[in-house]
C-alpha cells in the first residue's frame, strides 16, 4: 500500500477536525492528539509537499484550540503548529493565522495564557520563525514587539530569558527596520535588569545591547545609568556580561564617538574587577577600541602615531602603557565625565566610591601628561577620595597621586596642591602630596623641594592636628621625600627632623609615635648618620625656635609637647644642647608664668637629671658652667611660697629637681660654697611646707648641702630649731630622714667645737633629741639615738646630765643608759 496523499489524509481527518470544536474536553483532545498522530507525527513521515498542504489547511482549526480551556489541549495544538513550521517547506505561509493568535494570547496587557510553560514554548516558537523567516519576519515587527513588551515583563523567569532571545535575535535579523520599533522595548527591558534571578539579568542586558546596538542607539542615554548599577553586581556572570556589551558598543555602536563619555568609564571600572575572566575582558575590548580608534583616525593621529616615544624609563613599574588611540581618547572625553567622578567618589554606597576610584586611577593611566588641563578638578576629586576610610579608594587614591608626580612636572602640581596642603583643614593634602613626590623623578623635583619644605614644616601645617591620619600623613611626606631625593634630601635635613619630631610629640596613638621614630630611623640612615648624630645636629636648631613662641606656649600646647619629647627622646644627644635647654627653663620658669605651665616644665627638668646613665643633661659634661644659673636663677625662685594647690606642686617640683642636682653630683661644691646662703634659706622655709612630698625632699637636701660644703656654726645653730621641729612631723617618713639631716649637721660642725660659747644651742638640740627617744616608733627612736651618739662629741657631759635628767620620765630606760654610757666612755677618753 503507497503512502497517503494529503487529500487522503484531508477526508480521513475530516471527523476528526470536527471534534476539536465538540463541547467535551475529552473528546477535544482525543481528536487533537489523534490529528497529529496522523499528520506530523505520522510514520512514516509524510511528504513535505504533503505536509505543506495539510499544514494549510489544518493550522486553523488547531490554532483555534490555543484557546481551549484544557492546557493540554494547548499543549498539543502549541506542538503541532511547531512542528509544521519546522517540517513544511514554507512556513511563511502559516504566519497571517499564527502570528495574530500569538498576539491575542501572549501580547494583551492581561495575558491570556495561565500556564507558564506554554507561554514559554510560545515565545520559543517565535524565536523559531524568527530562525525561519529571517528577514522576512519584518512584516511582522509591530506584531513581536507588542508580544515582547509583555513577555520581557513576565513573571516567569524562564520566559523572561526566552523574550530576551527571542528580542536579540529580531535585532540582528532584521537591523535595517527593527530600530523604528527598539525605543517600545527600552523601558520594559529596564523594569527587570535588576531581577532577583542573575541569569534573567544577564539575559536582559545582552538583550540591551543588541536592542541599542541594532536599534534606535539614542537610547543609550536612557540605559546608561541603568547599566551602570550592575558594575556593582554580586554576580561576576552578570558583571561580565555588562563588559562584553559595554566593550561590543565601544567597537560596533554606530555613532559610538558620541557616547563614549559615557560607555568608556564603565568599561575602565571593570579593568579592576575582583574576577580575573572579568578584569582581562575589559582590557581587552579597551585595548581594541584604542586599536580601532588609531585605524578610524588614522591621518589625524598620524604625528602621534610616527613620533610616539617609547615607554619612559620612569613609567610606573608593572604598568602596561595604553596605546596612542587609548590615550587620545581619554583626553578628548575626561573633561565630560571628571565631574561626575568628583560627585561619585564621596557616594554613601562603598562600593560606588572604590569603582570610583578605580576609574579615575585609569583615566589619569591613560591621560598622561594631558591630565595638566584638569589638574584644578582632579585635585577636588582627589581630596574627597583621601578622606575616605574605606583601604581599596585609599589605594586607588594613592596610585593616582603617583600617576601625577610621574606625568605631571612639579611646577604644575606645586600650585594646585601645596595650597590645599597650607589650608590644614585635614590629612588629604598630605596624603596626596605623599604619594605625588614618591612618583616624581628626583633630578626634577629638586628644585621645588623648598617650596614643598616652606609649605609642610610651616606650624600651621605640622602642628594643626593631632589625629592619626594627619599625623602618619605628615610622616609619609617626610618619608617619601627621604626614599626619592636620597642623599639630595641632606639641605633640608632640620626641617624634615622637626616634622618627624612634631609628629610623634603630638600623638594620640603609639602607633603614630612608631611610625615617627621609624621615620627618624630612615632620615639618619638617608644622610647616613647614627640617630644619635642626628639629634645632636639638629636639636638645638628646634629648641631655639621653640624659645622663639614664648606667645603660644601652653601645658597642651603644640609647642610645649615638641619641646617635652624631643629633649626626653633625645637621649644622650640631649647634653650638646644644654644652653638651648637653659634658655627655655629660664623663659618658662620664671615665677610669673602660669603655675601649670612651670609644673610641667619642672617634671620635664626632674626627668632629664634623673636619667639614666648617658642621658642625662649633663651626658656631655656641658651642665656645670650653667648649674649656678639653673639653681639661684630658676630654681630657687620657685620655691619661695605663693599660695594654692599648683603653686605646692610647683614647689615640691623645684625642691625634687634641685635635690636631683645635688644627688647627680652634677654641682660642685665650689658653687654650692657659692649658693650656701640661699640654698639654706630656702631649704629651711620648705620644711614648714604641707605637702609631705615637699618637707621630705627638702630634708634629703639639706642633708647633701651639709655633706658637701662648709657651713659656718652660726647658720648651723639657726637651722637646728627647725630641725627639731620637724622630728613632730606627722610623717614618720619626714622624721627619720630628719634624724639623718641631723647627722650631717652634727658632722658639719667643726672638731673644736667650743661647748662652753654655745652651750644654750647644744642644750637646745640635746632637749629636743631626747623628747624623741621616747617615742612610741621603735625606729625613731633607734634614729634619734643615733643622732645623739654622734652629737655626743659636742659636750658630752652635758648630754649625759640632760638624758639623766629624763631616764625616769622615759618608758624604758634602756636608751638614755646607752647614751649615759657612751657620754661617760666619751668623757673619760
Amino acid at each position: 500500500m503507497g503512502t497517503p496523499n494529503a487529500e487522503d489524509i484531508l477526508k480521513s481527518t475530516a471527523r476528526l477536525v470536527n471534534s476539536l470544536s465538540s463541547d467535551n474536553k475529552v473528546a477535544r483532545r482525543r481528536a487533537i492528539d489523534d490529528l497529529r498522530k496522523e499528520t506530523v507525527a505520522r510514520s512514516p513521515p509524510l511528504d513535505k509537499d504533503e505536509l505543506q498542504v495539510l499544514a494549510l489547511e489544518l493550522h486553523r482549526p488547531v490554532l483555534l484550540l490555543l484557546s481551549d480551556e484544557s492546557e493540554k489541549c494547548r499543549e498539543i495544538s502549541l506542538d503541532m503548529i511547531r512542528e509544521f513550521l519546522t517540517m513544511i517547506p514554507r512556513p511563511m505561509s502559516l504566519l497571517p493565522s499564527t502570528i495574530p493568535v500569538f498576539v491575542q494570547r501572549l501580547g494583551q496587557l492581561e495575558v491570556n495564557e495561565e500556564s507558564e510553560e506554554l507561554r514559554l514554548v510560545s515565545v520559543q516558537t517565535l524565536t523559531l520563525v524568527i530562525e525561519l523567516a529571517n528577514e522576512g519576519i519584518v512584516q511582522y515587527l509591530e506584531d513581536y514587539i507588542k508580544i515582547l513588551k509583555q513577555t520581557i515583563k513576565d513573571a516567569y523567569a524562564e520566559v523572561k530569558k526566552e523574550s530576551c532571545k527571542c528580542a536579540s535575535l529580531m535585532a540582528k535579523t532584521i537591523p535595517a527596520y527593527f530600530h523604528q520599533q527598539s525605543e517600545s522595548l527600552i523601558n520594559p527591558l529596564l523594569t527587570q535588569i535588576s531581577h532577583q534571578h542573575s541569569k534573567v539579568r544577564v539575559a536582559v542586558i545582552y538583550c540591551i545591547g543588541d536592542v541599542i546596538r541594532f536599534g534606535n542607539n539614542k537610547c543609550v542615554e536612557d540605559v546608561i545609568s541603568h547599566l551602570a548599577q550592575r558594575v556593582f553586581d554580586p554576580i561576576p556572570a552578570v558583571r561580565l556580561a555588562l563588559t562584553n556589551v559595554i566593550g561590543d558598543w565601544m567597537l560596533n555602536l554606530p555613532d559610538r564617538y558620541s557616547f563614549w563619555p559615557k560607555m568608556i568609564p564603565l568599561l575602565l571600572s571593570m579593568i579592576d574587577d575582583s574576577q580575573d575572566e572579568i578584569s582581562s575582558t575589559a582590557s581587552e575590548f579597551w585595548d581594541r577600541s584604542g586599536i580601532q580608534f588609531e585605524e578610524e583616525n588614522e591621518q589625524e593621529l598620524k604625528d602621534k602615531l610616527d613620533f610616539s616615544i617609547e615607554v619612559p624609563s620612569w613609567y610606573p613599574k608593572d604598568t602596561k602603557r595604553p596605546c596612542v588611540g587609548c590615550r587620545v581618547l581619554i583626553y578628548r572625553n575626561f573633561g565630560r565625565f571628571i565631574s561626575g567622578i568628583q560627585n561619585d567618589i564621596c557616594d554613601w554606597v562603598p562600593e560606588t566610591r572604590v569603582k570610583t576610584a578605580c576609574l579615575m586611577y585609569h583615566c589619569l593611566l591613560n591621560v598622561e601628561d594631558s591630565v595638566t588641563q584638569f589638574l584644578a578638578k582632579v585635585a577636588i576629586a582627589l581630596q574627597k577620595g583621601a578622606l575616605d576610610d574605606n583601604k581599596q579608594v585609599i589605594k586607588y587614591i594613592q596610585k593616582s597621586s603617583q600617576l601625577i608626580g610621574y606625568f605631571v612636572h612639579p611646577e604644575s602640581w606645586t600650585e594646585v596642591f601645596l595650597p590645599v596642603v597650607a589650608s590644614a583643614q585635614n590629612q588629604a593634602g598630605l596624603l596626596i602630596l605623599a604619594n605625588i613626590v614618591k612618583g616624581c623623578q628626583p633630578e626634577v623635583l629638586v628644585p621645588f623641594v623648598p617650596k614643598i619644605m616652606g609649605c609642610v614644616s610651616a606650624d600651621d601645617v605640622c602642628r594643626s592636628f593631632q589625629q592619626p591620619p594627619y599625623l602618619s600623613s605628615l610622616q609619609s611626606v617626610v618619608a617619601e621625600l627621604c626614599f626619592t631625593l636620597k642623599s639630595q634630601v641632606e639641605p633640608h635635613i632640620q626641617q624634615l627632623f622637626d616634622i618627624a619630631i612634631t609628629s610623634s610629640a603630638l600623638a594620640l596613638e603609639q602607633t603614630v609615635v612608631n611610625g615617627g621614630n621609624s621615620v627618624l630611623g630612615l632620615l639618619a640612615q638617608t644622610v647616613n648618620v647614627s640617630r644619635e648624630d642626628l639629634f645632636q645636629r639638629c636639636t638645638a636648631s628646634l629648641l631655639s625656635r621653640l624659645a622663639d613662641k614664648q606667645n603660644l606656649m601652653a601645658t597642651q600646647s603644640p609647642e610645649y609637647l615638641i619641646f617635652e619629647w624631643l629633649v626626653l627622646q633625645s637621649g644622650s644627644a640631649i647634653g650638646m644642647a644644654v644652653p638651648e635647654v637653659i634658655q627655655m627653663f629660664q623663659i618658662y620658669l620664671q615665677p610669673e608664668r602660669e603655675p601649670e605651665l612651670r609644673l610641667k616644665f619642672f617634671t620635664v627638668m626632674c626627668k632629664l637629671v634623673l636619667a639614666g646613665a648617658g642621658h642625662t643633661l649633663d651626658s656631655q659634661g656641658a651642665l656645670g658652667e650653667h648649674v649656678v644659673t639653673l639653681i639661684q636663677g630658676i630654681i630657687l625662685p620657685n620655691c619661695v611660697w605663693r599660695a594654692g594647690r599648683t603653686a605646692a606642686a610647683v614647689r615640691t617640683s623645684a625642691v625634687t629637681a634641685l635635690w636631683a642636682l645635688l644627688e647627680g653630683h652634677m654641682v660642685t661644691p665650689t658653687q654650692m660654697t657659692h649658693m650656701r646662703s640661699p640654698l639654706l634659706t630656702s631649704l629651711t622655709s620648705l620644711l614648714d611646707e604641707d605637702n609631705t612630698s615637699t618637707r621630705l625632699i627638702a630634708t634629703k637636701a639639706l642633708r647633701k648641702l651639709l655633706e658637701s660644703v662648709t657651713i659656718e656654726c652660726d647658720e648651723l645653730h639657726k637651722l637646728i630649731p627647725e630641725l627639731v621641729k620637724r622630728l613632730d612631723d606627722r610623717d614618720d617618713g619626714v622624721r627619720l630622714s630628719v634624724t639623718n639631716t641631723f647627722i650631717a649637721l652634727v658632722h658639719a660642725l667643726p672638731e673644736e667645737y667650743n661647748s662652753g660659747l654655745y652651750k644654750a644651742h647644744c642644750e637646745a638640740m640635746f632637749e629636743g633629741l631626747l623628747v624623741h627617744l621616747d617615742d612610741a616608733d621603735p625606729s625613731v627612736q633607734q634614729a634619734v639615738l643615733s643622732v645623739l651618739l654622734a652629737a655626743a662629741r659636742l659636750n658630752p657631759r652635758l648630754l649625759a646630765d640632760r638624758a639623766a635628767a629624763v631616764r625616769d620620765r622615759h618608758r624604758s630606760p634602756k636608751y638614755c643608759d646607752q647614751l649615759i654610757h657612751a657620754c661617760h666612755s666619751s668623757g673619760d677618753s
